[in-house]
C-alpha cells in the first residue's frame, strides 16, 4: 500500500551485502536406492533413474510434479536425446535399455544382447545411442529411428562412454583393462588406445579436441589429442573417479571418493591446481552459463565451486548424493540422494546485490525492459532516478511536488510520473524531460494501456481518473468511486478498473467510450491486478483480509480469504498465479487462478509490493519495515530473504536482464539484484537488426541468427528452440532457413505454435549446439545450453501511435483518409460524422442542406 504522506526515516544508507548463493528449493521423494539424473533442457523435464525400484520419475521442472515410470530391473544410467526428446536407460539385469518417449511417455525395449549394460551416451547428429557392455566387452550401436542394433567390440568391462560430436567419435574406458577404444562413428571401426591401468571415467572437450580419461588406479588422467590418439599424463589427486569438463573456459574438473579436494585441470596447460572443502565426493557437473561446478558429497551435501575465483560453498542434500545434474537453461541442480530416496532440488542464482544511490525518499520503480532502464520516483526530492540497467549508471531528472508512482510505455520509451502533491503527471522521454501535464487531485497511482498507448492516472482526492493521450497529451477525466487508489488496465480487452479505496468498489472503465460501471468488492481494496490471458481482476480488500476476483467478461465477483491486511499483489499470467502481500499477517497467500485454492508462504516484515519473473516465475517482495527482500520460487513455492537495505518499498523486475530492483526507503537508493549473473559461452542467437520490438500481428516474423564462437574447433549448430512468454506452449524447435546438417552459424525463424497476446511479450531464444546431449558419465553429467536471448515483443494497435515520433518501426505508411457515414441518418437537430486523417491536420467542414427522400 502507498504511504502518501512523506514519513521521517532515518538518514542511512544501506549498504547491500552480498545476499547468498544457491539455495534448495525442493525436495522430492523418488524411488528405491537413487542412482543417475538426466535432463532435457528444452521440454525442461528431469529423468530419475531408481536403481533399487527399476522405475524412473519423471520431474517437470517447472511445476516438480512427478509422474513414475517402469522400467527394465537394476536401472543404471540415462541419456537424453533434445533433438528426438528420447530418454534412454539402461538395465544392467536384462541386457537391455529401455526407450522413453518424451511426447507420450510410452516405453520401448531394446535389447544389448549382451551382459551388464551401464554407460549410455547419445549423439545428436546421428542419432545414434552408445551403450557399455560392462560384462560382455562390447558396446551397443541403437539406431535411434529404427532401433537396429550393432555390437561393437571394445576392451575388458568397457564403462563409461563418451562422444565428440564435431569428429564423430566415440570413447570407451575400458575399467578392467589399459585401453580406451575408440569408436568411428561412421564406420563402427575401433582404434584401441593405450592409457594405464583401470581408466574410470571419460570426457571430451571437442572444442579443443581433448579427450580426457580418469586413470583410477594411476591417480592421475591421460589427455588424448583427439587428431593423433597421442597420449600425456596429468597428475591429480589419488584415487581419482569422476571427471567434468566446461568447454568454454577449457577447465577440466577432477575429483574421487575418498580424498576430499577437487583438482582442477588447465587445458591449455595441462597445470593444475587443488580446491578443498569436499567431503567423500560421489558426482560432480558443470555449468557453462553461470561457471559453477557442483560436487555431490556422499555424506549429505554439495560442494559449489565459483569457476571464476576458485571460492566454495556448502549446500545441504539429502542422505548419500549419487548422481547429478544441472540444467543450464533454468539454472537449477537435481541431486540424486541414494539413501535418503529423493531428489534435491538447488536454485544455482547468486543474487548479488548493488546499491545505486537515487534520491530522498523513493517511492516507486518501474522498468522499460526495451531500453533496459529503470525509473525510481523520489517522493522528497521531487525528482526521478533513471538507471542505465547496464551500468547502474543514474540521470536524474525533475519531476513535480511529491512524485509517488511511475508506470512505463517501452512502445514508446516514456515514463509517467504522479506527483501527488502536484495534481501532475510529468512525462519523461527515455532519460529527459517531456513536459508536464495537469491532472486531478492527489494523483496516487498511473498505468499504462500500451497498446492503445493511453496513461491512466487515479487520483486519490479527486475522485477520478485521468486519461492521457500519449500521442498528444491532450487528457480526459472520467469519474470513479471514493478514493481510487490503485488502477490496473487489460491491454486484451482495453478495460481501466480502479480500485476506490473509500468506497470499497471497483469502477470498470472502457477504455474507448469511457463509460463506467461499478463492482462492490471487499473492505478497503488497495491494490488492483489484471490477468489479460483469463480475463480475471484481483483487488487485494486491505480492510477485508481477502481478495475479490471479477470476471471481466460479465463483472460477476468470488471472494478469496487470504492473510491479514492484504495491500499488495502481483500477478504470474504463464503460470496463472496470483500473489498477494499480507502487511499485517507478513507472509504471502498464493492464489492458483484456475480454481480459487490458496498457499501460503513466510515473508518478512510488512510485505507490500511483489514483483514477478514472467520467465523463471520467481517472486519478488519487499518487506517495508525491514532490511530484506524476500524470494520466492515459482517452481516449489519455498521462499527464502535477500539482504537488501532497510526499508524496502517498491520492486520491479527486468525479464530480460534477470535484474531485479529494490527501493530502498532508508538508503535514498535503490538496490540492483541480479539474479543469476552469467558468462558469454560463445554460443548465443541475435535477432535481425530488421526486427522490431513493436508489431500489429498476432504471429510477426521474427527472424535472427545463432552462432558458435568456440575456438579452434567449433560445433555445429544443433538449432534453436523458441517460446513466447505469457503464452501456454512450451518450447518449439525454431524454423529456418538452416540445413539439416547445421553450420556453426545458423539462421533461425520464430515457429509458432501460439500467438502474442495484446500488450507485453517475451520472446525467448535458446541456442544449441552438438554437446547438448553428450557423454552422461555413468549419469553424472550435464546438457550444455548457449546464452539464453529474451526479446521483449508488444502487440498494439499501431494506428494508435501514428504521428509520434517514435512510433513502432512497423508502421511504414499512414493510414488512408477515410469519411464515414454520419450517424444517425437521416436525423433531426444533431448527427456525427467521423473521419480519420492520414497525418494531424486542420480540418474544415460544410454542411449542406439536403432533401429528405422517401415517404
Amino acid at each position: 500500500m502507498k504511504r502518501h504522506a512523506c514519513t521521517c526515516l532515518m538518514a542511512l544508507l544501506a549498504l547491500a551485502a552480498a545476499a547468498g548463493a544457491d539455495w534448495v528449493t525442493a525436495t522430492i521423494p523418488s524411488g528405491y536406492m537413487t542412482r543417475s539424473v538426466g535432463i532435457n533442457p528444452i521440454t525442461n523435464k528431469i529423468y530419475v533413474v531408481n536403481y533399487g525400484s527399476s522405475d524412473v520419475m519423471v520431474i517437470d521442472g517447472a511445476t516438480n510434479t512427478t509422474e513414475t515410470l517402469f522400467v527394465q530391473s537394476a536401472p543404471l544410467a540415462v541419456a537424453v536425446n533434445p533433438v528426438t526428446n528420447k530418454i534412454y536407460v539402461t538395465s544392467i539385469a536384462t541386457s537391455s535399455v529401455t526407450v522413453i518417449d518424451g511426447y507420450t511417455l510410452d516405453t520401448a525395449i531394446v535389447r544389448t544382447r549382451e551382459m551388464d549394460p551401464c554407460a549410455v551416451a547419445v549423439n545428436p547428429v546421428t542419432n545414434k545411442i552408445y551403450a557399455t557392455n560392462a560384462g560382455g566387452s562390447t558396446v551397443t550401436v541403437i539406431e535411434g529411428v529404427t532401433h537396429d542394433t550393432v555390437n561393437v567390440v571394445s576392451g575388458s568391462s568397457p564403462g563409461a562412454v563418451a562422444i565428440n560430436p564435431v569428429t564423430n567419435r566415440i570413447y570407451v574406458s575400458n575399467g578392467g583393462g589399459s585401453t580406451v577404444t575408440v569408436i568411428d562413428g561412421v564406420t563402427n571401426g575401433t582404434t584401441s588406445v593405450p592409457v594405464g591401468s583401470s581408466p574410470f571415467s571419460i570426457a571430451v572437450n571437442p572444442v579443443t579436441n581433448k579427450i580426457y580419461v580418469v586413470i583410477y588406479g594411476g591417480n592421475r588422467v591421460a589427455v588424448i589429442d583427439g587428431a593423433t590418439n597421442d597420449t600425456v599424463s596429468v597428475p591429480v589427486s589419488r584415487d581419482p573417479r569422476y571427471i567434468a569438463v566446461n568447454p568454454v573456459t577449457n577447465k577440466i574438473y577432477v575429483t574421487g571418493d575418498y580424498y576430499d579436494d577437487v583438482t582442477v585441470i588447465d587445458g591449455a596447460s595441462n597445470t593444475t591446481t587443488i580446491i578443498d572443502a569436499v567431503s567423500a565426493p560421489k558426482a560432480i557437473a558443470v555449468n557453462p552459463i553461470t561457471n559453477k561446478i557442483y560436487v555431490a558429497n556422499q555424506y549429505g551435501n554439495v560442494t559449489v565451486i565459483d569457476g571464476d575465483t576458485g571460492d566454495t560453498s556448502i549446500v545441504t542434500a539429502g542422505d548419500g548424493p549419487y548422481g547429478l545434474a544441472v540444467n543450464p537453461v533454468t539454472n537449477k541442480v537435481y541431486v540424486a540422494n541414494q539413501n535418503s530416496n529423493n531428489v534435491t532440488v538447488i536454485d544455482g542464482g547468486d543474487y548479488p546485490t548493488d546499491s545505486v544511490p537515487t534520491g530522498t525518499y523513493p517511492r516507486a520503480v518501474a522498468v522499460d525492459p526495451v531500453a533496459n532502464r529503470a525509473y525510481v520516483a523520489n517522493g522528497d526530492a521531487d525528482n526521478v532516478a533513471v538507471v542505465d540497467g547496464a551500468t547502474n549508471a543514474v540521470t536524474v531528472v525533475a519531476a513535480g511536488d511529491n512524485p509517488c508512482d511511475v508506470a512505463v510505455n517501452p512502445v514508446t520509451g516514456t515514463a509517467y510520473v504522479a506527483n501527488y502533491g502536484g495534481n501532475t503527471v510529468t512525462v519523461i522521454t527515455g532519460a529527459s524531460y517531456d513536459t508536464t501535464v495537469a491532472v486531478g487531485t492527489s494523483p496516487n497511482a498511473v498505468a499504462v494501456n500500451t497498446v492503445t498507448n493511453q496513461a491512466y492516472v487515479a487520483n486519490l482526492y479527486g475522485n477520478s481518473v485521468t486519461v492521457i493521450d500519449g500521442a498528444t497529451n491532450g487528457t480526459t477525466s472520467v469519474g470513479t468511486g471514493e478514493w481510487p487508489y490503485a488502477l490496473a488496465v487489460n491491454p486484451a480487452t482495453g478495460k481501466v478498473y480502479t480500485a476506490n479505496y473509500g468506497s470499497s468498489t471497483v469502477t470498470v472503465i472502457d477504455g474507448a467510450t469511457h463509460d463506467t460501471a461499478s463492482v462492490s468488492v471487499g473492505s478497503a481494496p488497495c491494490a488492483i491486478a489484471v490477468n489479460a490471458v483469463t480475463n480475471k481482476v484481483y483487488t487485494a480488500n486491505y480492510g477485508g483480509d481477502n481478495v475479490t476476483v471479477i470476471d471481466g467478461a460479465n463483472n460477476s465477483t468470488t471472494t478469496v480469504a487470504v492473510g491479514t491486511e492484504p495491500e499488495g499483489i502481483a500477478l504470474d499470467p504463464l503460470r496463472n498465479r496470483i500473489y498477494v502481500a499480507n502487511h499485517g499477517s507478513d507472509d504471502v497467500t498464493i492464489i492458483d487462478g484456475t480454481d480459487n485454492s490458496v498457499t501460503t508462504v513466510a515473508a518478512g516484515d510488512k510485505p507490500g509490493a511483489l514483483s514477478v519473473d514472467v520467465l523463471t516465475g520467481a517472486v519478488y517482495v519487499a518487506n517495508g519495515e525491514s532490511d530484506f527482500a524476500t524470494l520466492i520460487d515459482g517452481a516449489s513455492l519455498t521462499s527464502r530473504s535477500l539482504a537488501v537495505g532497510l526499508y524496502p518499498n517498491d520492486v520491479a523486475v527486468n525479464p530480460v536482464t534477470g535484474k531485479v530492483y529494490v527501493t530502498i526507503a532508508a538508503g535514498h537508493s535503490v538496490t540492483v539484484i541480479d539474479a543469476s549473473p552469467v558468462h558469454d559461452t560463445g554460443v548465443r542467437a541475435v535477432m535481425d537488426p530488421a526486427v522490431s520490438h513493436f508489431t500489429g500481428s498476432s504471429q510477426p516474423t521474427l527472424t535472427g541468427k545463432a552462432v558458435n564462437r568456440w575456438s579452434p574447433h567449433r560445433t555445429d549448430m544443433m538449432g534453436v528452440v523458441n517460446d513466447a512468454l505469457p503464452c501456454a506452449n512450451s518450447w518449439q524447435w525454431g524454423g529456418g532457413p538452416y540445413d539439416s546438417t547445421s553450420t556453426d552459424s545458423i539462421g533461425f525463424a520464430f515457429n509458432w505454435g501460439d500467438s502474442l497476446i495484446w500488450g507485453e511479450n517475451f520472446a525467448v531464444f535458446t541456442p544449441l549446439e552438438m554437446m547438448a546431449a553428450t557423454t552422461n558419465n555413468l549419469g553424472l553429467g550435464t546438457p550444455f545450453a548457449g546464452n539464453m536471448l529474451v526479446w521483449p515483443i508488444y502487440r498494439v494497435d499501431s494506428m494508435a501511435y501514428w504521428g509520434v515520433a517514435w512510433r513502432p518501426t512497423e508502421v511504414i505508411a499512414p493510414p488512408a483518409p477515410k469519411l464515414r457515414q454520419n450517424r444517425p441518418n437521416p436525423f433531426s437537430g444533431a448527427t456525427t460524422v467521423e473521419y480519420s486523417l492520414s497525418a494531424p491536420g486542420r480540418v474544415e467542414s460544410t454542411m449542406w442542406p439536403g432533401r429528405r427522400s422517401g415517404p
